[in-house]
């Protein structure tokens, strides 16, 4: 499936739902968040090592962040739901109001 079209399916659960995840076969894990009435989330996250500079742009294109957006970079962890173990994210946010 092209990254475009899961874009658009990603933005419309996280319309009528508030957030969507999407784990793409190489391991490039995105999550998009709608805050409020015109607030957006995207996160695009790696485990152990920061997705790349290209990853980023291709995904920004595809998700149609506006120009000008920032990026924060951070890591982040969660505890697996089986093992109980921490497993370490390296996540790109990006967030944006609706004009």
């Amino acid at each position: 499936m092209q990254l475009n079209v899961i874009a658009t399916d990603m933005q419309d659960t996280a319309t009528k739902r508030g957030s969507a995840y999407y784990r793409l076969p190489r391991g490039l894990e995105i999550v998009m968040q709608r805050m409020g009435d015109q607030q957006w989330r995207l996160a695009v996250a790696r485990r152990d090592t920061i997705p790349s500079a290209d990853e980023i742009t291709i995904v920004r294109e595809a998700f149609k962040v506006p120009a000008g957006t920032e990026e924060t970079t951070a890591r982040k962890e969660r505890k697996h739901p089986k093992t109980n173990l921490p497993i370490h994210y390296n996540v790109v946010e990006m967030f944006w109001q609706e004009r």
